[in-house]
């Protein structure tokens, strides 16, 4: 949560759980590869993310209607 300088992150490998506000106020994020095992981006996950151009997650994932809080999300 508030990183500045990170602009990617790939995860496809990891086999992991997002938390709520994991990436919140990465200022300078642009795209996040997230694993085929992910099954639900919470709350808050991306808020404040400014410069996040692309999400890359498995179509059978559930999206909190607050995980991109403030922004348009295009599918």
């Amino acid at each position: 949560e508030g990183c500045t300088s990170l602009k990617y992150i790939d995860l496809q490998k990891c086999n992991c759980k997002i938390e709520a506000f994991a990436f919140a106020n990465c200022i300078s994020l642009e795209e996040v590869i997230l694993p085929e095992n992910i099954t639900y981006i919470p709350h808050g996950t991306f808020v404040g993310c400014k410069n996040l151009r692309k999400v890359v997650y498995p179509p059978k994932c559930e999206i909190s209607t607050m995980a991109f809080e403030g922004y348009t999300v295009n599918s």
